[in-house]
């Protein structure tokens, strides 16, 4: 899986790179193994099945709405498939198949769910990388990011995200403050 475009994800979780024809063709083309991984399905279905793939695979999260995907990304996809990109007006994205197709693109590409354990671990891998009091910086919410691919799980919602990077951000200024306490106490002396 080619390593993520640095800025393709805006904060709201937008695609916000205009690819060049030869990008389109680098991060985009289907394998022969993901076209047997998308099987036998209904074409607009397809079509769904391979943007989730293909953007999971390049931005390393997949997106929240159908509209995030850049038309030159379905165009191209579409051509592959012999579809139209007008059947990409019909994805829904908020249905359970939905949901059970990034379970299968997460599954096919290594990754897992991220659950209560890994919150934890990603606390503690971020507490000694914060370097200032903002949770949302960029620089934190890119190594957060990093992990949780390193690791090869899902991102959780942008709201568990966030609350991570809250509370390593939390524990940092902790640590912080227990420094200076120590600094500050008085030590005893010794006769």
């Amino acid at each position: 899986m080619p390593a993520p475009s640095p800025g393709f994800f805006s904060a709201e979780r937008r695609v916000i790179r205009t690819w060049t024809p030869e990008e389109l063709a680098h991060h985009f083309t289907l394998s022969a193994g993901e076209r047997v991984f998308l099987g036998h399905k209904g074409a607009a279905a397809t079509l769904h099945l391979a943007a989730l793939l293909k953007t999971f695979q390049v931005g390393g999260e997949f997106l929240d709405r159908p509209q995030a995907v850049p038309a030159a990304v379905i165009d191209v996809l579409s051509q592959q498939l012999g579809l139209s990109p007008a059947l990409w007006a019909e994805v829904d994205w908020s249905t359970r198949t939905a949901r059970r197709y990034r379970d299968e693109v997460a599954h096919f590409c290594g990754f897992r769910a991220f659950r209560a354990p890994d919150g934890a671990a990603l606390i503690a891998h971020l507490t000694p990388l914060v370097a200032d009091l903002n949770p949302d910086s960029e620089s934190l919410r890119q190594r957060g990011r990093d992990f949780l691919r390193g690791q090869r799980l899902v991102p959780p919602t942008a709201q568990r995200f966030s609350r991570c990077l809250r509370a390593a951000v939390g524990a940092q200024e902790e640590h912080w403050m227990q420094s200076i306490q120590r600094r500050l106490s008085p030590q005893p002396v010794r006769p």
